[in-house]
Order: C-alpha cells, then sequence, then structure tokens
C-alpha cells in the first residue's frame, strides 16, 4: 500500500498545526494528499494551513460538526487506497507511514496497522507505556488478541493508524456527536472483523498538553455510547473470528466503569451504579467494580475522578 491519503481534523489549533503538518511533509514514504479538514476554525489555524504551497496538501473547510465528522469528510475525499489519521494536536516521526506500508504489505489480511506511539505531556515528558505482550518482532506482526491488549492499555489512537480505504465501505465512519470514545468504536468495528497489525517502533507522537484538546473537559451524561452499542452487538451476535469472548467482555466492562467514572465525576451517583452494576457479570470485572461502587459511596469530589485510568 503506497498511495495513501493522510487525514487530520482541524479545529483552532493554531499553535500546534504548523509542527503537525511538518511531520507528515517530512515523511520518507510521500503520502498521495494531505486532507487538512477544516471543521469551522475559529482562530488563524486555516489561514496557516492555506499559506502552504505543498501541492499535496488540501484544506477542505465545513462548519463545525466535531472530529469525527471532519474524518468522515476526509475519508469521503481520500482517493488513496489507505487512510492515515493524524490529530493537528499531534505528530509522526519520519518514517511512520513508510512502516504502517511495509504493514500492510506484510500482512494482507490485516485492515487496521500501528505502530508504537510516545505519549507526551506537559511538552516535554514522555509518559512510559504499559504495552507487554504486544508483537515485538522488529518488523512487526498481528496482535494475537486486539480486545486483551485494548483492555490493560490501548495501543491504538487517533494519530497512530492506518486504515485500508476499502474497509470503511464494510464497518461504516466515524459516530458523530459522541462525548466518549468515538474513535475507539471504530477500531473496535475493524478488530471485530479483520485481523490488527502493528509495529513495536516508536512512529508517532500523542501529546496530551496540546491546546484544545478533546479529552478535556469533558461532560458526559452517561448514555449508551456508540462503543458500547457496538460491544453489546458483538456479544449479543457471539461470533469473534480474531478474538475472545472473554477478552470482548472484559473491554465492555472496562467502557462501562469509563462511563461511570464521568457520569460520577459529573454528580450523577444513579447513573454511575447502573453501569457499574451492568460491569459485574462480565468476565474480570468484579474487583474494579468493587472499587468504584465504594468511590461512588463517597463525597463526590469531580475533579478527582475526571482523568483517571479505570
Amino acid at each position: 500500500m503506497h498511495q495513501i491519503s493522510v487525514v487530520i481534523p482541524l479545529y483552532n489549533k493554531e499553535n500546534e498545526i504548523e509542527r503537525c503538518l511538518r511531520s507528515v511533509i517530512d515523511q520518507s514514504l510521500s503520502p498521495l494528499e494531505i486532507l487538512i479538514v477544516d471543521d469551522g476554525c475559529t482562530d488563524a489555524s486555516a489561514t496557516k494551513v492555506a499559506a502552504l504551497t505543498d501541492e499535496r496538501v488540501r484544506l477542505i473547510q465545513q462548519t463545525n460538526q466535531g472530529a469525527s465528522a471532519a474524518r468522515n469528510r476526509g475519508i469521503r475525499e481520500a482517493t488513496g487506497d489507505g487512510v492515515a489519521f493524524l490529530d493537528a494536536d499531534d505528530e509522526w516521526k519520519p518514517g511512520f507511514l513508510a512502516t504502517v506500508a511495509q504493514l500492510a504489505e506484510r500482512f494482507p489480511s490485516a485492515a487496521l496497522f500501528a505502530t508504537g506511539c510516545d505519549i507526551v505531556e506537559g511538552g516535554d515528558r514522555v509518559v512510559a507505556q504499559r504495552y507487554a505482550g504486544l508483537p515485538t518482532d522488529p518488523e512487526g506482526g498481528l496482535i494475537d488478541d486486539f480486545f486483551a491488549f485494548m483492555t490493560r492499555y490501548p495501543p491504538i489512537n487517533s494519530s497512530n493508524t492506518l486504515c485500508r480505504r476499502a474497509v470503511f465501505d464494510e464497518v461504516g465512519v466515524f459516530p458523530v456527536g459522541e462525548a466518549l470514545a468515538e474513535d475507539w468504536d471504530m477500531w473496535t468495528r475493524i478488530a471485530l472483523r479483520h485481523p490488527v497489525a502493528y509495529h513495536p517502533g516508536v512512529q508517532a507522537v500523542y501529546h496530551t498538553g496540546a491546546e484544545n484538546r478533546a479529552a478535556r473537559d469533558l461532560s458526559f451524561t452517561g448514555k449508551d455510547t456508540a462503543l458500547l452499542t457496538t460491544l453489546r452487538a458483538a456479544l449479543k451476535s457471539g461470533s469473534f473470528p480474531h478474538t475472545q469472548r472473554e477478552s470482548v467482555e472484559q473491554f465492555t466492562a472496562k467502557h462501562l466503569l469509563e462511563i461511570a467514572k464521568h457520569t460520577l465525576a459529573a454528580g450523577d451517583r444513579t447513573t454511575a451504579r447502573k453501569r457499574i452494576r451492568q460491569a459485574w457479570p462480565l468476565h474480570g470485572a468484579k474487583g474494579k467494580c468493587l472499587r468504584w461502587w465504594l468511590r461512588s459511596c463517597c463525597p463526590l469530589q469531580p475533579t478527582a475522578y475526571s482523568l483517571q485510568s479505570t
């Protein structure tokens, strides 16, 4: 796969977009096109993109609809046989596209490809990652059980992935209007149907402290998410060609407790406890359910839960 379209959703990232684009322009494997979807920017982000003279760069403008809608617009406009996603906060190392393209060539049965990724906080502090058990072959490999690793510490994010373009015709596009885990829903729908390939080399950089990061100040009602709907449908169907039911149950429990965490942070004990009860019967969930149930009985301190891992 050497015809790769890069899709970058953009909303008010004037301090980061040049770094992001420079990392794409400097790739050792040149992308076919770089699609920046201006999702109704109100700062100078789009102006900085428009000033670029690289013929591969195309600025697509739309009213503000959210990151998922912007990614979907990029998918519709893409002409490559692969689509690589990168958030405007983040960046790639020079070998990212070459690495995932090689994975795609080596593993034709896979539809989703990812590399190691540095998580950077506060501008320069790299957070140690716990990716034990993922492929360690220097050339990469297929992930044995994708959902087992999503339960431990997700190796996939919206800035270290390449997807075969055709897979979106099969699984659909990103869910729009979601407050939580909209990209995880996409990776889940793909991984339920196809193998996932991973390269251990760190070729992407995810900046948690970037301005206007989508995960900040999350206000969540506790309603069913698209990811929860996808996982429940998979458990009901009982078909797991590339994973184990127990792993999907554990990942479902993790997500239910994530919902509980955010609703508890918003002060809604009733909904939080409902989600904890739903997670209780799922494989491997009881210990964490007990911990979150005890937290639901303590005086509410929203900031204490807002960004903590379950």
